[in-house]
């Protein structure tokens, strides 16, 4: 697809539409270009991805400890770990009468 674009567009520049054709090509062939804006976000976004494979790497651990008290607690700083990492404003753990609640987080004033 790449060639006939450089085909269909050879001697004249590029223009936007030759623009967008190539990010359509990118997009079908999953090697969407790095535009300046996502250029700017890569390091957040590789920052996220390796939060996330650590919180999902202690996830696993957790589900294999075999004391469930101590994996309970711990599932706390997980899910506030994970709720912070997509900034949906951690709230701290509390226990009610007969219930613990791990974690919660706000999401457009609404508490979930």
């Amino acid at each position: 697809m790449n060639e006939m674009l450089d085909y269909g567009f050879s001697g004249s520049r590029e223009t936007a539409l030759a623009g967008e054709c190539r990010r359509i090509v990118a997009r079908l062939l999953h090697s969407d270009p790095v535009s300046p804006a996502k250029a700017e976000s890569a390091p957040a976004t590789q920052q996220r991805s390796q939060t996330l494979a650590e919180l999902k790497a202690e996830f696993f651990r957790l589900a294999a400890e075999r004391d469930r008290n101590k994996a309970g607690l711990t599932m706390e700083g997980l899910l506030n770990r994970l709720f912070a990492t997509f900034e949906l404003s951690p709230r701290l753990p509390f226990r009610v009468v007969g219930e613990q609640i791990y974690g919660s987080f706000v999401f457009d004033t609404h508490v979930c």
